[in-house]
């Protein structure tokens, strides 16, 4: 255990310690100990377990928009994150219904 995350098990009150125990995703554990260990104020929704499943469907998610983007750049000749940037509220209600049919 590196010393910032036995400083983090040592400045665990007991609340904190029964809620770890929740917590299965290793990435979401050690945030939650450095923070502890820096001595931040951790919100009760960082509590929530975050499994591996909705780390991945998020993440595909986020692929499946920037390879949207990247097509809609490459129609307009620009680079993804420049149609990111100037989308309009309601060009994105309209691409969501394109890519969507919502």
């Amino acid at each position: 255990m590196r010393s910032s995350e036995s400083e983090a098990w040592a400045r665990l009150t007991a609340e904190q310690r029964e809620r770890l125990k929740h917590i299965t995703n290793p990435k979401q554990r050690e945030r939650l100990l450095q923070a502890i260990a820096a001595g931040e104020e951790i919100p009760d929704y960082a509590w929530e377990p975050v499994t591996e499943e909705l780390v991945d469907a998020a993440l595909d998610g986020l692929r499946f928009w920037i390879a949207r983007l990247q097509a809609l750049g490459d129609e307009r000749g620009v680079p993804y994150e420049e149609v990111l940037e100037s989308l309009t509220e309601v060009e994105l209600e309209d691409l969501m219904k394109r890519w969507f049919g919502t």
